[in-house]
């Protein structure tokens, strides 16, 4: 919602997301600025369209906000077309493809507003745009009900990141789990366990139909238990394999985005690297437990950060982090803290897949509802 205190919101570009108008981050101007940019005035059922080609629909508490230059106003005859239903057929294939071919530009794409008027759009009764519109625009609440709720469950998740784990100076966490009182032991990653180096792949070795199998470094950035491709080697050369509890470090990375992995729920009993290093954890350490810490613990990913090595491509080697420091608990705390952020990911992982699931079931009524 609009904060009226501020002044009236003034949109740009950047608060069109996925066929809504987005508050966050947007400019205000005074009433008086208002009043004299008549032409940007929202009114319910509009739509606003970027010249980049975003659109977002203008409800009833949108009603009175202005707009910048980059974009304008599709106001309909209700009499002919529902806002609502012009909404969807835009954000359709059928829809989005008629904005494609009309835009201009090569590096940077442009919609010159004035070509919209000629593009056709089929429509049928007013009453059953207005079905049709009210139909999606209660999916579109639903999905965003759920991604709402995706974005509440990884604020708990970054909260407890920063709770469950102990900050700068500290050597217990804020938060503990029942039971758990003592004070975590400082330790080096080359004590938790066995370092295994990885190969260097060239692209000569990859083979679809390969047999060995391999992780690369750029499968570990966007998950912390993935599936390993069936795509390497025609020869086994690369030596280290990894298993199931190593954590994985990619050697080429970013300063602000150190990723790793423990491979908890990896399917194959081993695999080789390439571009990565493990470390085997012993026996009283649970390689989740560090994963989590490693990874999401904003103070101690930036310990390693700084360990990073290179400017545009960075890199981080085991040799350069072994003697950096980790606070450790005794094995059970390590399994619970391990076993509850596994659970809050693989829930966080359910409302997005039900999100995912929505849009592929919009996107298919879309395409059979419209003509």
């Amino acid at each position: 919602m609009a904060d009226s205190s501020k002044g009236i919101p003034f949109l740009t570009g950047g608060n069109l997301k996925e066929g809504k108008l987005d508050i966050s981050g947007a400019s205000y101007i005074t009433k008086e600025k208002h009043e004299k940019l008549i032409s940007g005035h929202l009114v319910e059922d509009d739509i606003v369209i970027a010249v980049r080609g975003s659109l977002g629909y203008v409800n009833k508490g949108n009603f009175g906000w202005n707009i910048n230059s980059q974009l304008a106003i599709l106001r309909t005859d209700k009499k002919e077309l529902y806002g609502k239903f012009l909404l969807q057929f835009l954000i359709s294939d059928m829809g989005q493809n008629e904005l494609l071919k009309r835009q201009t530009g090569s590096a940077l794409k442009q919609l010159p507003i004035g070509v919209i008027k000629d593009v056709e759009v089929p429509i049928t009764l007013v009453e059953e745009q207005t079905k049709i519109g009210e139909l999606f625009a209660n999916l579109d609440n639903l999905i965003t009900l759920h991604q709402r709720k995706v974005e509440k469950l990884q604020k708990i998740k970054k909260s407890c990141l920063q709770n469950l784990f102990p900050q700068n100076n500290q050597n217990t966490p804020k938060i503990r789990f029942k039971n758990f009182n003592d004070e975590w032991v400082e330790n080096k990653y080359k004590n938790i366990g066995q370092c295994l180096s990885g190969g260097t792949l060239s692209y000569e070795d990859l083979d679809k139909n390969g047999i060995y199998k391999c992780i690369l470094y750029g499968e570990l950035y966007t998950r912390y238990d993935y599936i390993i491709k069936n795509i390497v080697f025609r020869t086994n050369k690369l030596g280290n394999k990894v298993i199931k509890n190593d954590i994985l470090f990619p050697q080429s990375t970013t300063v602000d985005a150190i990723s790793l992995i423990s491979p908890a729920c990896m399917n194959d009993d081993e695999a080789q690297t390439s571009g990565v290093f493990a470390i085997r954890p012993h026996k009283n350490i649970d390689g989740n437990f560090i994963t989590y810490y490693t990874k999401g613990n904003f103070y101690q990913r930036n310990k390693l950060a700084k360990n990073a090595q290179g400017l545009t491509i960075v890199h981080l080697y085991y040799q350069s982090i072994k003697d950096e420091t980790i606070l450790i608990p005794n094995l059970a705390e390590q399994c619970k803290i391990s076993e509850f952020f596994t659970k809050l990911d693989k829930l966080i992982t359910l409302q997005q897949r039900k999100v995912e699931k929505l849009k592929n079931i919009k996107k298919a009524l879309l395409n059979k509802m419209l003509i």
